[in-house]
């Protein structure tokens, strides 16, 4: 038997404005784990933690291309090093909260 914990969590809720304008808030969590390359210990591993709230505006320019515009706050990020989250003290390097931007285009086909 195997267990593999969760290791994003995303949730949002979305209101369409006009037929191809949306409008959307956002919470994110992820976790993402690394293995070093050359590594000695292959337990030891690299692994950053993140929380982001955002709100944007999602707005369908044609039948293929979509434009999104956000905003939002990254908190609670975390690197360190170890076998798992309890060793969260290990080679820890804590990054300060900040607000984020994003402009993505998307082209669908």
């Amino acid at each position: 038997m195997a267990y593999f914990p969760i290791r994003r969590i995303h949730t949002g809720a979305s209101s369409l404005v006009l037929p191809s304008v949306k409008l959307y808030g956002a919470f994110d969590w992820r976790t993402e784990r690394y293995f070093r390359a050359d590594r000695t210990d292959r337990d030891g591993r690299p692994f950053y933690y993140e929380k982001r709230l955002a709100a944007g505006c999602q707005w369908r320019t044609g039948e293929h291309l979509t434009l999104d515009l956000s905003r939002g706050y990254a908190f609670d990020r975390i690197f360190f090093e170890g076998e798992d989250y309890r060793d969260k003290d290990f080679n820890r390097i804590d990054v300060a909260s900040g607000s984020l931007s994003s402009v993505q285009v998307a082209f669908r086909f």
